[in-house]
């Protein structure tokens, strides 16, 4: 289970990841976040505060919750991942609460 606790200044970049340095310079590789790495993996999540999350994260949670998909824009063809989206494992679910 993975609990994350949003805020007015919670973003995009924590719940699905980021392109990080390597050693190499001028090389970056793909580090999933939380919320992604839930989704791959099945794993439960508890999203607390969600009333306070901003635009930007609620965009990213919505489809999620309608369509089960975890759309993760920028990521190319870096990650050789055949399609744009991770799709959700049968064990995923979610927990959403407010104040």
């Amino acid at each position: 289970m993975i609990k994350i606790h949003l805020g007015d200044q919670s973003d995009a970049k924590v719940l699905l990841g980021s392109y990080v340095c390597t050693d190499t310079p001028g090389q970056f590789k793909w580090v999933p976040g939380a919320l992604t790495k839930a989704v791959a993996e099945g794993r439960w999540i508890i999203v607390e505060d969600i009333d306070l999350a901003p635009n930007e994260v609620l965009s990213i949670l919505i489809p999620l919750l309608e369509k089960r998909q975890l759309f993760i824009p920028g990521r190319g063809e870096v990650f050789k991942v055949p399609f744009p989206e991770v799709v959700s494992h049968y064990l995923f679910a979610k927990f959403l609460f407010c104040r």
